[in-house]
């Protein structure tokens, strides 16, 4: 769903989205979610999210 949002330059509802179902996904999904998310964050110009999930990803 969050990808389709990204082609539809919806990505702000694209981070909506991933960030309210995150938590109730396993845990082997939500390294593709992060991804997707890091993506979404660069394509918005939020560099500050960014980073900060990088770097609680990078001490995790």
């Amino acid at each position: 769903m969050a990808t389709v949002l990204k082609q539809a330059n919806r990505a702000e509802e694209a981070i909506d989205a991933i960030r309210s179902f995150r938590d109730r996904c396993p845990n082997e999904a939500r390294e593709s979610l992060d991804n997707i998310l890091l993506d979404l964050y660069k394509k918005c110009g939020r560099t500050k999210e960014q980073i900060e999930m990088l770097q609680v990803l990078l001490s995790s």
